[in-house]
């Protein structure tokens, strides 16, 4: 939590702010919906290239050789969260999102 009040993390979740409470996130929540279209190894090239593009990519991203990433398109916040339980890999929600 001391991360989610510094720059650039504080933009990215000031809509998760409430006044009096602070950053307020719904841990247990689907909050957003994507596709995942591809997982690329980490390579000392890959983390170059990650390190020169727009915005605050690296900065969110936990870097190192051997690591992954999903290149993920079309995401979307939902409205609201959905209570969901989830697993410790990749799964597919199978309920209504809105």
């Amino acid at each position: 939590m001391d991360l989610a009040w510094k720059e650039p993390f504080f933009s990215a979740l000031k809509l998760q702010y409430v006044e009096g409470v602070g950053i307020s996130y719904s841990p247990g929540c689907i909050i957003a919906k994507c596709n995942l279209v591809d997982c690329i190894k980490m390579t000392p090239e890959f983390i170059d290239l990650v390190k020169t593009a727009e915005g605050h990519e690296y900065e969110f991203g936990d870097y190192a050789v051997g690591r992954y990433a999903w290149i993920l398109e079309d995401v979307k916040r939902l409205e609201k969260p959905i209570p969901a339980r989830g697993d410790l890999s990749i799964w597919e929600w199978d309920g209504e999102v809105k």
